[in-house]
């Protein structure tokens, strides 16, 4: 069943994002040097500002892959009105909904706003109908449509699904890649991770099925595409066959 919102706007949610999808975290909110060892990383000569850039690259990877955050997190967002009374949020895994506000012009082109309500209808994609706003909450919505809807939802992996072992196994991979860019280039499988189909050194050659690797939002290396299969078989992965 969806989860119905009726009620006032939540003032200051504690991360909040406008009118585009910018990652909300400047730091690593599951990565640490410990977790990095304790999971193969090598830290080798590297500087603890290089790995947390590592490690918070990593986990923006992460969250474009699977289409949700690593932690549940508030966020406030702005979305034009389609007409059709229902929004796409920017990450899957909804856990509820916070406020509702909607923006719209009346005849005078005065802009006003009015508390909403919805309702999840899907919380694992994170499909939202506010359409209950128009027809069944009597918000003091008047016969103008709105143009633009706030929303602000708690969106993200449940609490410890981003520390399974498999899904740290992954991170790691994917930041050690990043550290070594950095670092130490030529310990990656080629210049910027990129996916290398064919190769030869001295009496050694290998050739790989170029159906057996995939872009990721991790790369096309090997590595990348194991980082991706470690951490698909940890958490289902959000793809979105409609966005409104």
């Amino acid at each position: 069943m969806g989860t119905t919102f009726h009620g006032t706007p939540v003032s200051n949610p504690p991360s909040t994002i406008g009118d585009m999808n910018i990652y909300p975290y400047s730091s690593p909110i599951i990565l640490t040097d410990e977790i990095f060892v304790r999971f193969g990383g090598q830290t080798d000569s590297s500087t603890p500002e290089q790995r947390a850039a590592a490690y918070l690259a990593a986990e923006k990877q992460a969250t474009n892959h699977i289409g949700t955050l690593l932690l549940p997190t508030i966020v406030t967002r702005i979305f034009r009105w389609a007409g059709n009374g229902w929004i796409s949020t920017d990450y899957g895994y909804v856990h509820r909904i916070l406020s509702i506000s909607l923006l719209y012009a009346d005849e005078n082109c005065q802009i006003s706003e009015e508390v909403g309500c919805g309702r999840i209808m899907s919380s694992t994609f994170g499909y939202i109908s506010v359409e209950c706003v128009l027809s069944h909450c009597n918000c003091g919505i008047s016969s103008s449509f709105p143009y633009q809807v706030q929303v602000s939802y708690e969106a993200g992996l449940p609490v410890g699904a981003a520390t399974q072992g498999d899904f740290l196994a992954g991170l790691v991979i994917v930041a050690q890649i990043n550290l070594n860019e950095m670092v130490f280039p030529a310990a990656n499988e080629s210049a910027g991770d990129v996916g290398v189909q064919s190769f030869s050194s001295l009496d050694y050659s290998e050739q790989r099925k170029s159906s057996s690797m995939k872009r990721t939002a991790f790369g096309s290396s090997a590595r990348a595409n194991k980082a991706a299969q470690l951490i698909e078989n940890a958490v289902p992965i959000v793809r979105k066959a409609i966005v409104f």
